[in-house]
């Protein structure tokens, strides 16, 4: 199967997977599962240190966080221009406007993954075609 990880899962997964259930960790470690991370995820969190939202310890830098990502087997994505139009026509979740997560949702859509996120706020974007894995 091939799933795509949100930041939240990634964060978790290279930096201390106890906070992941142990449904996700079993999936993010099954070697038959592609687990796929997305640059806007990078992108994301680039951001939020640069803006002091985000600290991550050891000083662990951007590039840090993706080539422990791919050093564990996870397989970096590009934001496609195909990822771009399903985000134009992707409706406002009540209550959820992350321009990330929705970057995150119209990926997967567009490219028939299940993303892997523990945000239940998502779960609404599964009438859209989102397949969803999560606690």
């Amino acid at each position: 199967m091939r799933y795509l990880i949100d930041t939240h899962v990634l964060i978790c997964a290279l930096t201390d997977s106890r906070k992941l259930t142990k449904d996700v960790r079993a999936l993010l470690t099954d070697r038959s599962n592609d687990i796929l991370v997305s640059m806007a995820s990078i992108l994301e969190i680039a951001i939020k240190m640069s803006v002091g939202k985000l600290e991550l310890r050891g000083g662990i830098s951007v590039r840090d966080i993706e080539n422990a990502a791919s050093d564990i087997g996870f397989e970096m994505i590009d934001i496609g221009s195909g990822d771009c139009s399903a985000l134009v026509s992707l409706p406002f979740a009540r209550g959820h406007k992350d321009p990330f997560d929705r970057l995150l949702v119209s990926q997967a859509i567009e490219r028939g993954i299940t993303l892997v996120s523990i945000d239940r706020r998502l779960v609404c974007y599964a009438t859209h075609g989102l397949r969803l894995y999560g606690r």
